[in-house]
């Protein structure tokens, strides 16, 4: 009867030490979760764990609300823009590698280019509301650019 009280007793410190690791790690993704993206300082942002963002921001003219997903230093940042009644949705992947691939919903076609720091204009610095969270189970295909998508250089 010693044995089976000692096991149980190691079990459930084994048992308590993986619920606090597991805490802790949780605790340590969610403190360093950015509360802007700002594209002129992409190195920061690729450096970031793999991460989830929505971001929404309304003016007068439009609205626009969309999804940032950060892994492995790749950036796919998909939109929706709302104009009166004009909707269009458009993503955007920037690799690793700094290509920047562009597309729209509904078009078999894209761009290619060159990442180019954007101006302040072009971050989403200043969005009202911007919240991310951990990508507990990324997915690489996310990232990376759809086959069903023909891409030309743009010049």
């Amino acid at each position: 009867m010693r044995w089976y009280s000692a096991s149980v007793k190691d079990f459930a410190t084994l048992l308590i030490l993986i619920v606090i690791s597991g805490g802790g790690y949780a605790t340590y993704r969610y403190a360093s979760l950015p509360t802007s993206i700002d594209m002129r300082r992409l190195e920061t942002t690729r450096k970031l764990p793999a991460t989830i963002c929505t971001f929404k921001h309304n003016s007068f003219e439009s609205a626009v609300d969309g999804t940032i997903w950060i892994y492995k230093g790749n950036i796919r940042i998909d939109s929706i823009d709302r104009q009166g009644a004009h909707v269009q949705t458009a993503h955007s992947l920037i690799t690793e590698k700094n290509e920047v691939y562009t597309w729209k919903d509904g078009s078999s076609l894209g761009e290619r280019a060159p990442f180019v720091k954007p101006d302040s204009a072009n971050t989403f610095v200043g969005y009202p509301e911007i919240s991310c969270e951990p990508w507990w189970m990324p997915n690489a295909s996310i990232v990376a650019p759809p086959a069903l998508v023909d891409f030309a250089e743009k010049r």
